[in-house]
């Protein structure tokens, strides 16, 4: 009976140190799934937190080049506001120059001679509105002065803001018998009739 039990008692510890290490086992292997869970869950986060990191950046750098077109948009506006924008036609009636505004509507304005407005246009310190039915040019030395007729088409032929004879100092004067003259800086156009009655431009 004493044998018997002392095998009992040997089997006994031997299943319970089996029952221990299989535990010890479980333990381990749902501690490492744990882990490996851990893990696959935290780069998932820096994978993630990655991504949206990199679409912040894209997002930013839309941004940035948006503000650029943008800048860039306000930056093309301002050059075609009022007079500064050289060479540029400005179809904006309300950026016309005071003085060229208040030439045109002391000659009455879209009733009046010249017609309604087309544009205009600068050079440097000069500039050229254009009209229906004629212009108005503009200079710190000549003011803005008028310009009809033929004489207006001599003038705006022979090179406009570039012609050789400069820019009109005064309204052009004189009567439907004998012609009209108007004084520029550089010389005076005229418009009148030969001995035949042929009517002419004159410089």
């Amino acid at each position: 009976m004493k044998i018997t039990r002392s095998r009992f008692s040997r089997r006994s510890v031997v299943s319970r140190s089996m029952a221990v290490i299989a535990a010890g086992g479980l333990v381990l292997g749902a501690a490492a799934c744990s882990d490996d869970d851990d893990d696959s869950d935290s780069s998932g986060t820096a994978t993630a937190a990655s991504t949206e990191d990199a679409g912040a950046g894209s997002s930013d750098g839309a941004a940035a080049s948006d503000g650029a077109d943008a800048s860039e948009g306000a930056d093309g506006a301002e050059g075609t506001d009022g007079a500064s924008g050289d060479g540029e036609a400005v179809t904006d009636a309300s950026q016309l120059p005071e003085d060229i505004a208040a030439a045109y509507e002391q000659a009455g304005g879209e009733a009046g001679a010249l017609g309604a407005f087309s544009e205009f246009t600068t050079d440097g310190d000069k500039t050229l509105a254009t009209f229906a039915n004629g212009w108005i040019t503009s200079s710190p030395e000549t003011g803005a002065q008028p310009l009809i007729g033929e004489i207006g088409n001599t003038w705006n032929e022979g090179g406009a803001l570039g012609n050789e004879v400069g820019l009109p100092t005064a309204p052009e004067s004189g009567d439907p018998v004998s012609g009209w003259d108007q004084e520029f800086q550089n010389g005076t156009i005229g418009w009148h009739p030969d001995e035949s009655g042929t009517w002419g431009a004159t410089e």
